[in-house]
């Protein structure tokens, strides 16, 4: 039977089948203490014959013509049975009058009868009575069999699988997998589901790793790797606000480049832009501080590292020392001399004016101070400190 249509937005797609066991129907049938002429039905949604007949027998198809049966058509035709689900009725087949007694099956649009022939008794009212018990019984029987087996085979498999997917819509969570341990068609389907949440989920990774590669290439610098002038500066603000709060102090340094466009002109843009990743590799390196690339040879970094700070012009003089830090060129394993300027401010927020204390205004700081640096004959550093707030008495 069809437990679930399968559509595309309006195009449907095919049906999800289950195969139901109906042995227990026919053991129902044959354990009956039915009387003679008396028969037992069991009729899909369509009124076909899913299992019929008497103790003795099995059929798949009435015994008696259309016309035999129009009396019986008639008054099952004119029966309400979703406003009566269980109930009997009397008609005529040939000359005999039978009462069926019928129920619905809870989950199905099928229906169990018991036909049988009145007139082989002379107490029609204790056979009914009695009869009426016996239908009883048996409906309330079947019916909590197949009910029983509907919840088992159909029902939770089906609530299974929609609580999964109500679960991966709700938490965006495409890792969760439907238990799929049967093998009729509905565990075809849940394989099938569980397939497809793998590709989403695959393509969810694929998705968010490109986005963050990206992202990242957005951030930085294309030669050099290192944060671009935007994202370097938004960084010098954001360690700003960390370090007002806690007290502890920082650096900004801001690095040029020697000579560097007579570099480019001697050795070529391509030796120049090796150089250049050098440099930034240098001050990661010696510094432990975060580098930004603010122009062609100038770079921002941003030193929050205590132990950096308490030996800070030991990491300055190792950026520029040839016995420490030497650029070696590519293919050649030529030594090429280049040397930095370097203007360092020094932060102390318990001791400085906090208003004062911007991310333009400790770059312009540090720009002045490399300028003193290369005034002073470059490859070199000078180091100062945040001024005291004007105001301050």
């Amino acid at each position: 039977m069809a437990i679930a249509k399968i559509t595309d937005g309006e195009t449907s797609l095919g049906y999800a089948l289950s195969e139901i066991n109906l042995d227990f129907y026919d053991n129902i049938r044959r354990q009956a203490k039915l009387w003679n002429e008396s028969t037992f039905y069991l009729l899909d949604g369509k009124q076909n014959i899913i299992s019929a007949g008497t103790q003795e027998d099995r059929r798949e198809s009435f015994v008696t013509t259309d016309t035999e049966r129009k009396d019986y058509h008639e008054k099952y035709d004119a029966i309400d049975f979703k406003k009566y689900p269980k109930g009997s009725f009397n008609y005529q087949v040939d000359g005999n009058t039978y009462i069926t007694y019928y129920s619905n099956v809870g989950y199905t649009d099928w229906r169990v009868l018991l036909s049988v022939n009145m007139d082989l008794f002379l107490n029609k009212g204790q056979v009914s009575f009695f009869f009426i018990g016996t239908l009883v019984l048996l409906c309330a029987i079947s019916t909590l069999l197949l009910e029983r087996f509907m919840y088992k085979r159909i029902v939770w498999p089906v609530q299974h699988i929609s609580d999964t997917l109500d679960g991966i819509q709700q938490k965006q969570d495409y890792s969760l997998r439907i238990r799929a341990v049967r093998k009729d068609e509905l565990g075809t389907l849940s394989e099938k589901i569980n397939e497809l949440l793998s590709f989403i989920e695959t393509e969810n990774l694929y998705k968010a790793k490109q986005e963050r590669l990206l992202r990242e290439k957005a951030e930085r610098d294309a030669l050099t790797h290192v944060l671009n002038a935007e994202n370097i500066r938004e960084y010098l603000r954001g360690a700003i606000s960390r370090h007002q709060s806690d007290g502890s102090p920082m650096a900004v340094l801001f690095v040029d480049v020697d000579d560097f466009k007579a570099f480019n002109t001697n050795y070529g843009h391509s030796v120049g832009d090796q150089a250049l990743l050098y440099i930034a590799s240098v001050l990661a390196h010696e510094t432990g501080g975060i580098v930004g690339r603010i122009g062609g040879d100038e770079f921002l970094t941003i030193i929050e590292n205590q132990e950096r700070l308490a030996m800070l012009e030991s990491c300055l003089e190792w950026v520029n020392d040839p016995a420490r830090s030497q650029f070696v060129l590519r293919g050649s394993g030529e030594v090429l001399p280049i040397a930095c300027s370097i203007g360092v401010v020094f932060v102390d927020f318990n001791g400085s004016c906090l208003e004062e204390i911007t991310a333009e205004r400790l770059e312009n700081l540090a720009d002045t101070a490399m300028y003193e640096a290369k005034n002073n004959g470059k490859c070199g550093y000078i180091i100062k400190r945040c001024p005291p707030c004007e105001n301050r008495k």
